[in-house]
């Protein structure tokens, strides 16, 4: 079965599977450190998350709506990290600058979510103080962006698996209409490129073939002059 791969056999599923579960790690990791030395309590964050369904209630959820948030983190996770990668495969530069592109892609998906997915959503939030402003853009950019550029990078060059004899064929067409490597070594092509000496005889007399490449052929035939 063919599959979109890079040169190292990383398909295009695994790159945005792997990019997903390091985007959600790393994002909600660092939301359970920032906020909990700031005294909020660990199972508040994946609620809050859940808040953006279920609203306040969200909170008196227990566990429950806890799980809830956090597959819902790691689904827009999926989707931001699904988005760039696809991305990457019609702008390829996306794969080929990932500390340009994806620290930029970063600061983007922060403001979409702050400024459109957010205030849409069921979710209650207050005003942000500049230390949430800045953890929120260093996340973003190094750990939700730079991770999508680089499963990009790792998975968005479009290498197909195809059959070895559709390989052959094209070799044998893309070759066709020029000299095989080593042709100029070979001795009949030695014999038509050099300039035999007169023969003793006189001018007119019958000379040994020469050897002449057919393009329309793959292989050395000789003709008689």
């Amino acid at each position: 079965m063919n599959k979109l791969s890079d040169g190292r056999g990383l398909s295009l599923g695994r790159a945005i599977l792997y990019g997903t579960l390091t985007v959600g790690v790393l994002d909600l990791l660092d939301a359970l450190v920032f906020f909990g030395l700031r005294g909020v309590a660990p199972i508040l964050i994946p609620q809050s998350i859940a808040s953006g369904l279920l609203g306040r209630t969200a909170y008196d959820g227990g566990v429950g709506t806890a799980a809830l948030g956090v597959v819902l983190h790691f689904f827009i996770a999926f989707g931001i990290v699904t988005t760039y990668v696809l991305a990457s495969r019609g702008w390829p530069a996306l794969a080929r600058r990932p500390f340009l592109y994806g620290p930029l892609y970063g600061i983007l998906v922060y403001g979409v979510i702050n400024v459109i997915v957010v205030p849409l959503s069921a979710a209650v939030v207050g005003s942000k103080t500049w230390p949430v402003v800045v953890n929120g853009l260093l996340i973003h950019m190094l750990g939700v962006g730079l991770p999508c550029a680089v499963r990009a990078k790792g998975g968005s060059f479009r290498r197909l698996n195809v059959p070895a004899s559709f390989q052959v064929n094209r070799r044998q067409r893309t070759n066709r209409g020029s000299a095989p490597p080593g042709a100029a070594t070979q001795p009949g092509c030695r014999a038509a490129q050099t300039k035999r000496p007169p023969h003793p005889s006189g001018a007119g007399a019958s000379e040994r073939p020469a050897a002449t490449y057919s393009p329309t052929r793959s292989r050395m035939q000789y003709h008689q002059r």
